[in-house]
């Protein structure tokens, strides 16, 4: 590990130049990153307090993410304008989320449905349409896809009652309105069932007179608006008019659907005025009344042998509410491992990626415990920032890494010192101008950018933060030194890409090695002449360009500080030495083994 020409493969090395920056020649805030600052990281004690502070954030900001983060009760068009505009506060008012037009426990609810006659896994068929470019129904929603099942039979006209009498059982439905102790059911079985045995006629009806028997139920135009064995009746148990354009809410909450022909139905709908109010959103009451009806309608027997749908009037919202976990549960982790793979490939070392990728981590993970300590919800604006937070938190430590990984220097203190002071600049100064970008988002009145502005302002600040302060403290714990954690198939592809000869320098075997001072020692590559050392070794150099040699030196014995041997970058590693059999023997009268090579 501490031989600087060791690439992991038998002959291949990537030997690194130091290149040193004079402390006397930076400027003010370069000169603090290469001086004050990393002295800072650096020592023992200030790397483990920031390791135990940093971890101890990244842990609670993962157990918020996964216990703290809310839902939003809102829909997206309340939540256009923040809560201080005043159109916001008027259409609050006119939709109803305002305390003054609340709807009250005797005003409109939703219904919960038990839906029989569809195909349960698919129930749409939703090839073909365009919702947005089209009037039709059919074009707009799709076709419904019908599980074949017989409802005219008598034995599905029983069912269709016991169905309706089971939503009478479930805890989410409203009890009656008006003084009524009974249960909201709105069913037209049932209606259907006193209308004929109040006319004393027979219930169930044979099936090839059930549907003929239903239309003359649903048409007969003898129904007062007072009488108790009303033909078609509302929520209320009051009767109404013959005509589907009286009631409509009669008409949604409950149905069927005959064929063409009426002589059978091909489905039918049944539901439960629902106590939560109209307009709740709140997923912790609505999605457990979601899944109680869902339960409700899967237990053997509900409907007799006919198979049923059980969903509530808010199955869009509780749908929506579920793309939106799913969609940062799935996309954030998919963000992370992207940039991991990312990074991974363009630097050609999975030590510096893997760093970089834990340092993401930790910026995501700080920002959710920001998110729940700021009563954040979920809603449609912070799912999309949320894909977004890996992009904006891999931004200040890919020029960290960056910058390391392409720092001349060996052992991982100057690689790290040199990373900070030529990026340290770069990566506060473009931190700051960011986040006075988002300051400017404040002051916007469009919800949506407001929200921008925040995420943007919280997520760049630890991202500045984790970026140098964790990165470089993990880099000078388990940083890589020259060329650990090269991955050499990569560098071989950025070599010939590049349109080099090689992926790297040669090396001389063990028996060549067996020339030299034992044991092998670093090698450091020094110029006699710059317009040599700018060109590659194995160019064609003619006679009147220059006397340039270029000394290899072997170092013997232990160097410190900036004299430690260092090796060169990605881009010298073109190089080639020539084989050991082909150099000058050695010049002895050197008090240092020399090797020349002369053009």
């Amino acid at each position: 590990e501490d031989d600087p020409t060791a690439s992991g493969e038998e002959g291949l090395a990537m030997p690194r130049v130091n290149h040193d920056h004079d402390p006397s020649k930076l400027r003010g805030i370069e000169a603090f990153f290469h001086t004050t600052f990393f002295n800072f990281v650096s020592s023992h004690r200030n790397s483990r307090i920031i390791f135990v502070v940093f971890t101890a954030f990244a842990i609670t900001g993962v157990a918020c993410a996964c216990t703290g983060v809310k839902l939003t009760t809102k829909a997206l068009t309340e939540t256009y304008l923040v809560e201080r505009a005043p159109i916001q506060k008027t259409l609050n008012i006119l939709v109803g989320t305002h305390k003054a037009w609340k709807v009250s426990a005797n005003g409109r609810k939703k219904y919960g449905s038990f839906v029989l006659g569809l195909d349960s896994t698919a129930p749409m068929d939703r090839s073909g349409t365009n919702p947005l470019m089209s009037e039709e129904f059919e074009s707009q929603m799709g076709v419904p896809r019908f599980n074949g099942e017989n409802l005219t039979s008598v034995a599905a006209q029983l069912g269709m009652v016991d169905a309706c009498e089971k939503i009478a059982e479930i805890s989410s439905v409203q009890p009656g309105r008006n003084g009524k102790s009974n249960p909201e059911v709105i069913c037209f079985i049932q209606d259907f069932k006193r209308y004929q045995l109040a006319n004393s006629l027979p219930f169930p009806v044979a099936p090839p007179l059930f549907v003929a028997a239903l239309y003359a139920w649903r048409f007969n135009n003898t129904c007062s608006a007072k009488e108790t064995t009303a033909c078609y009746t509302t929520q209320d148990g009051e009767g109404v008019s013959n005509w589907p354009s009286s009631n409509r809410e009669y008409d949604r909450a409950t149905g069927f659907l005959a064929d063409e022909d009426r002589k059978e139905i091909k489905m039918a709908w049944f539901s439960g005025n629902l106590t939560e109010g109209y307009r709740e959103q709140n997923m912790n009451i609505i999605g457990p009344e979601y899944e109680e009806w869902q339960a409700a309608a899967s237990k053997p027997g509900t409907a007799g042998a006919l198979t049923v749908i059980g969903l509530t009037g808010r199955l869009e919202w509780v749908a929506t509410m579920k793309a939106l976990v799913n969609g940062v549960v799935s996309g954030v982790p998919v963000s992370v491992g992207s940039s991991g793979l990312i990074l991974c490939f363009f630097t050609a070392n999975w030590r510096i990626a893997v760093i970089a990728t834990v340092t993401i981590i930790g910026v995501i993970s700080s920002f959710m415990f920001t998110f729940v300590l700021a009563g954040w919800v979920l809603g449609m604006y912070e799912c999309m920032f949320l894909q977004l937070t890996a992009g904006m938190a891999v931004d200040y430590v890919v020029h960290l890494a960056h910058a390391y990984n392409e720092c001349p220097a060996w052992d991982r203190e100057s690689r790290m010192r040199a990373s900070l002071t030529e990026m340290g600049v770069s990566v506060l100064s473009g931190g700051i101008s960011t986040l006075g970008a988002s300051v400017c988002l404040f002051l916007c009145n469009y919800n949506v950018f407001y929200l921008y502005g925040s995420f943007i302002f919280t997520v760049i600040g630890w991202a500045i933060v984790w970026a140098l302060f964790f990165f470089p403290c993990a880099m000078l714990a388990v940083g890589p030194q020259g060329t650990e954690g090269d991955i050499p198939i990569i560098r071989r592809l950025f070599a010939y890409l590049g349109g080099r000869k090689s992926g790297g320098m040669r090396v001389p075997s063990a028996a060549a090695n067996a020339n030299l001072s034992s044991p092998p020692s670093p090698l450091a590559i020094s110029a006699v002449n710059a317009d040599v050392l700018a060109m590659p070794l194995h160019a064609e150099i003619a006679p009147d360009e220059g006397k340039g040699v270029v000394e290899m030196t072997s170092h013997i014995g232990q160097t410190s500080g900036n004299d430690a041997p260092q090796s060169t970058s990605s881009s010298e590693r073109e190089q080639e030495i020539p084989p050991p059999q082909a150099m000058p023997p050695q010049r002895q009268e050197s008090p240092t083994p020399v090797v020349e090579v002369s053009n």
